[in-house]
Order: C-alpha cells, then structure tokens, then sequence
C-alpha cells in the first residue's frame, strides 16, 4: 500500500474514531441525563414519603387522642350507668320498704302452719283474742291467729272491742296481774316474733273476776299495724 492509500485509510478511521467517540458522548450523555432525571424523581419520591409519613404519623396521632377522648367518655357513661343503677336500686329498696310498711299483717298458709305445729304442744290452753274492729285489718290478722290456733287445739275466740279509744299498734300479749308467765304464753311469743310480727307482754290488772275466772287464761289485743 503507498503512501496515498494510508493517508487515506488513515482519515477514514480517523472519522469512525471521531463518529464512534460522538456515539460514546451521546451516550454518555444520555446515560447522565437519564441519572439527573432519576435523582430528581428519587428526591421527590422521597419528599413525598416524607410528607405521607408525617400525614400518618398526624392522624395516627389524632386518632390515639380520639381514643383517649372516648375511653374517657365511655368511663364516664359507664360511671353514670352506674350510679343510674345504684340509685334505681335505692329506690327500689326505698319503694318495697314503703310498700312493706303498708302491706297489710296476714298470716299465709306456711306461718299459720308454724304457729299450729309450735302451739300445738298446748292443747285446750284458752285465749281470748280482743279483735280491734277499728281496723279491717287488724280485725282480718285476728281471725286468722284464731284458726292457727284452733287448729291447734287451743281454746281460742274472738271478742269484738267496743269503744272509740284508738289502741296500741301490735300484738299484746297479756294475763292477769298476779300470775306467773307460763310456757304457753313464751311459746306464742315467741312463734309470733319469728313470723315478724311485733309482740309486747304485759299483765292485765282488770283481766280477773267473773269475765274469765279460769287461771292461766291469755288475752290477746291484735292492734293497728306498727309504722
């Protein structure tokens, strides 16, 4: 090859050397385009980030509040529910207590049982049970004493009282001034008290002569209900 001919390749490499060197610094360039772009995509990705975390991190925070708040309000309901029920309760108490007060005295079947089977120890005791004709319900509890206490083979009759003096609430037990309180009169007592009734002993000095001669004869004054 002469001298024309390698001067001439020489300048045709020459141009692919500087066609190629063009192609690696569009290349590069390129490539570095493409990383600025991506820099600042990742800069504003990551500020975006940043500002969603900190969005969470707000409502995670308000949302812990908006929980306390409502435990609190919840403790509070639950603090009034509970004195609602309390009170209710109270007053629940208050009203059978009321309504206990002026239920009327009766005997039912269970009591009448007990003061049968306890006074039936005394067969043919007598007692006279002074019936409080002022009170329907006084008048109502002696009778049914009465039938307890036939049933238990006592000696026992009603005798209306005549007169406008208002009694003693309660039961009276009484006998006559001079004699000795005997197991009978204990025992009525006694049973008598267990049902809840109110029950008070005392002597009778004009409970003797004629009207009731017999000793160890018990009166029985049924008064108006206690309050």
């Amino acid at each position: 090859m002469d001298k024309e001919a390698l001067e001439a390749l020489l300048r045709t490499l020459d141009n692919w050397a500087g066609f190629f060197i063009l192609l690696v610094v569009l290349g590069v360039g390129r490539e570095l385009f493409v990383h600025l772009r991506q820099s600042v995509a990742n800069r504003k990705l990551a500020a975006l980030q940043r500002s969603e975390a900190r969005a969470q991190e707000a409502e995670i925070a308000r949302l812990n509040e908006s929980s306390v708040v409502l435990k609190l309000d919840v403790a509070k309901a639950n603090e009034r529910a509970a004195e609602a029920n309390h009170l209710a309760e109270q007053e629940k108490l208050a009203r059978l207590k009321i309504e206990e007060r002026l239920a009327p005295r009766s005997l039912n079947k269970e009591q009448s049982d007990k003061l049968t089977t306890a006074l039936g120890k005394f067969p043919g005791q007598k007692i006279e049970i002074a019936e409080y004709t002022l009170s329907r319900e006084a008048s109502s509890l002696s009778k049914k004493i009465q039938a307890a206490l036939v049933a238990a083979k006592w000696a026992a009759k009603v005798i209306a009282m005549i007169g406008g003096a208002e009694l003693e609430p309660g039961i009276h037990i009484l006998i006559a001034q001079g004699q000795t309180e005997f197991p009978a009169v204990t025992a009525l007592m006694q049973i008598l008290k267990e049902q809840g009734f109110i029950v008070t002993f005392r002597y009778d000095a004009g409970f003797s002569g004629p009207v009731l001669p017999a000793p160890g004869v018990i009166r029985m004054v049924v008064g108006p209900k206690p309050y």
